[in-house]
């Protein structure tokens, strides 16, 4: 018995956009949605405002819109972050959750800390400074994006990056209402120099994976690597029918 094929929806990092996956969605043999998390592309808005709880809510409406059907959740770096309670919003409908070189950790800590604790505390003990240099913008990234009244524009990728590893990356975790039996992939860049191969082992024990998939390429696999993770992504979600 065949069921629908899932649809991958695929969250990025820090200091990113839903554009980081277009070299990824154009090889893709199976349906996808890029999604934008909240201060970006299509959902502008004071990223010094943005914390997990609006971003798990944006991810979830923005999934709601796009299909009504099965998924299978792929995140990238800190958006390894939003995954848990998405999945748990979501229930069922999650047939795998895929992490490629993603934060994660168990119950109650920081998923920014099992990557590096060191690059952790350094953000905590930076949050003024990077919530200001944000404070009523919104990032612009591309020619395409837009901004209302109000908000400014930031083209600043390290102040984005930074204040995305502290909202998201240092919030503490939940696997509440996770299904322990789902599957889990986790997907290790061996070139990675941000999250080097022993951090990312911890991450994958942190996310309870199932599998563990090893490629050559550094942190950003999906624009270095396209053809390798759109393959993965393709056989993760076929197995899923």
């Amino acid at each position: 018995m065949t069921t629908a094929v899932p649809l991958a929806v695929l969250v990025h990092g820090a200091g990113d956009t839903a554009r980081v996956w277009s070299s990824v969605q154009r090889l893709l043999a199976v349906p996808s949605e890029a999604l934008d998390l909240p201060g970006r592309g299509r959902h502008p808005s004071d990223l010094a405002e943005v914390d997990l709880a609006c971003a798990v809510d944006q991810a979830v409406a923005d999934i709601e819109q796009a299909t009504r059907g099965p998924i299978v959740l792929v995140a990238h770096s800190i958006g390894g972050a939003v995954s848990p309670p998405v999945v748990a919003a979501l229930g069922v409908r999650v047939r795998q959750l895929v992490h490629i070189a993603a934060v994660s950790a168990p119950e109650g800590e920081m998923p920014l800390a099992i990557a590096s604790n060191e690059f952790a505390n350094r953000m905590l003990g930076q949050a003024d400074v990077i919530e200001a240099a944000v404070r009523g913008g919104t990032y612009v990234a591309g020619p395409r994006d837009e901004f209302p009244d109000g908000l400014r524009p930031i083209t600043d990728q390290m102040a984005v990056t930074r204040v995305d590893s502290l909202h998201l990356g240092c919030a503490p975790t939940t696997w509440a209402g996770v299904d322990p039996g789902l599957p889990r992939t986790f997907v290790r860049p061996m070139r990675d120099r941000l999250y080097p191969p022993t951090s990312q082992m911890r991450l994958a024990e942190a996310m309870g994976a199932t599998e563990i998939i090893e490629v050559d390429a550094g942190h950003n696999a999906m624009r270095t690597a396209s053809e390798r993770i759109a393959a993965i992504i393709d056989d993760v979600v076929l197995r899923c029918c």
